[in-house]
């Protein structure tokens, strides 16, 4: 399961959650999304 939390006057993501069997190995792919601010 995937949890995704978004600012709503910008539209940023700004913080998440993954929980599942390899879930820690995404939690990368949150970190990116924050970096590249999508």
């Amino acid at each position: 399961m995937t949890k995704l939390i978004f600012d709503k006057e910008t539209h940023r993501i700004i913080g998440g959650a993954i929980v599942g069997t390899n879930g820690g190995e995404l939690l990368g792919e949150i970190g990116l999304a924050i970096e590249m601010v999508l």
